[in-house]
């Protein structure tokens, strides 16, 4: 996610290494879904449930996504559960998440059919959070369908499950506005390394602040899986030469 002082925006990179270990960098924007069917609008109420260290705060609709906001030994997650059954054999899932006037650009790691975990899992927390009306879009085998949810304000059990993690409550970079992903091109591209030790594909989300010139400033990691690899850190590291411009 590479967010402007008047803008954002993101571009992917993706490159092979030794054992074809695949370190993927960035933030995808995803295009609205074309003619979605409309669910009704519903709402619920958060529930937290504890287990061993974990804590989770789950919300659950009928016939509409169930969102969970997990801190599990100090990583902050978000699965989105009883989407629009899709393919198995996709590594990825495009979801389009909107809460008033903001889109919630991320990419999204698809589980089993139904099941997604947010790549910014941070930005997703902030937006559950703050409750409100959230519409949320995905297409699935049998074709995409519109939902629109109802949150609660202020939700306490998110905002236990944050700070658990450390995860800040407000962050002013969600107030950006989206830049068009196809309106952008690298001018000088990131150049990835991998750590030693990675023996897998992996995934580092990084979310940076870009000048008028296109430099990134304020880089920080909203997500990395696997844990435990530095995948993070070997991103960051690949953004610092980085330049973005418009086509």
């Amino acid at each position: 996610m590479i967010k402007g002082d008047e803008q954002t925006g993101h571009v992917r990179q993706r490159r092979a290494g030794a054992g074809m270990k695949v370190l993927a960098m960035g933030l995808s924007l995803f295009a609205a879904l074309p003619g979605p069917a409309l669910a009704q609008s519903q709402t619920s109420e958060w529930e937290r449930s504890d287990v061993a260290d974990d804590v989770t705060a789950t919300i659950r609709f009928a016939d509409a996504p169930t969102f969970s906001v997990t801190c599990s030994s100090g990583q902050l997650m978000v699965l989105v559960s009883s989407l629009p059954k899709a393919s198995q054999a996709a590594r990825t899932r495009s979801i389009v998440i909107r809460q008033g006037e903001r889109t919630l650009s991320m990419p999204w790691i698809a589980g089993a059919s139904d099941e997604a975990l947010a790549g910014a899992p941070r930005p997703l927390a902030r937006a559950l959070r703050r409750g409100g009306r959230l519409t949320v879009q995905s297409p699935g085998d049998a074709g995409a369908t519109e939902y629109v949810l109802d949150l609660p304000a202020r939700s306490d059990a998110v905002t236990n499950v944050m700070e658990r993690c450390g995860a800040p409550l407000e962050d002013p970079r969600d107030d950006l506005p989206p830049l068009d992903n196809a309106a952008m091109r690298w001018t000088r591209e990131p150049e990835p390394s991998y750590p030693d030790r990675l023996t897998q594909n992996g995934l580092a989300v990084v979310s940076c602040i870009t000048t008028r010139n296109g430099h990134l400033r304020d880089c920080v990691v909203e997500a990395e899986f696997p844990t435990g690899f530095e995948l993070g850190r070997a991103a960051l590291q690949a953004y610092r030469v980085a330049n973005i411009g418009r086509r």
